[in-house]
């Protein structure tokens, strides 16, 4: 609610597979997912959901033509020993999921929503995977730390994604 009593949105959706990772759907989403819940037995994708919500003005299917950087190095093997198949799963599908989303949030140098999911996923995954996987589990802390000390929501939202994007391709990468 505003300062006016007025309701601007909730709080309550989330990705499944990241059920760690909430998100604030604003007021003018909310008819469109109400319709989808009382159409469809399923919950809709994250991915479906950025699509039919997007500012109208962009065009999606450019940005999914648009030219990707190089890919982020993955974490060597040593940083993830320890980490169960669980923990490397957990990591690759939050990273990935993320990061896909935030393709058509990050647009037109509005960084500070795709920050702040970057920040919700790695405390999510910080959170829940397992002691073993200290290695992860510490840089994803340093990172959040790290970066939440940077005033720029660009530099923000980049430096969380290089860390996802490492995490995320170590995980796959390892057996």
């Amino acid at each position: 609610m505003d300062n006016r009593g007025r309701v601007i949105g909730i709080m309550q959706a989330m990705i499944l597979e990241a059920p760690h990772v909430t998100f604030a759907i604003p007021i003018e989403h909310l008819r469109f997912v109400l319709n989808y819940a009382m159409t469809s037995p399923v919950p809709i994708p994250v991915a479906e959901f950025a699509k039919q919500t997007a500012t109208p003005d962009i065009e999606l299917s450019e940005l999914d033509n648009e030219p990707v950087s190089p890919p982020t190095p993955p974490v060597p093997p040593e940083v993830l020993k320890g980490c169960s198949k669980a923990d490397r799963t957990f990591i690759d599908t939050t990273s990935r999921e993320t990061i896909d989303v935030t393709k058509y949030l990050c647009v037109d140098g509005n960084f500070t929503p795709c920050a702040h999911l970057y920040l919700g996923a790695a405390m999510a995954l910080e959170g829940k995977l397992s002691e073993a996987c200290a290695s992860p589990r510490g840089m994803l802390l340093g990172g959040r730390t790290t970066t939440l000390k940077l005033a720029d929501p660009e530099e923000q939202a980049k430096a969380l994604r290089t860390l996802l994007e490492s995490l995320g391709a170590g995980a796959r990468e390892t057996p």
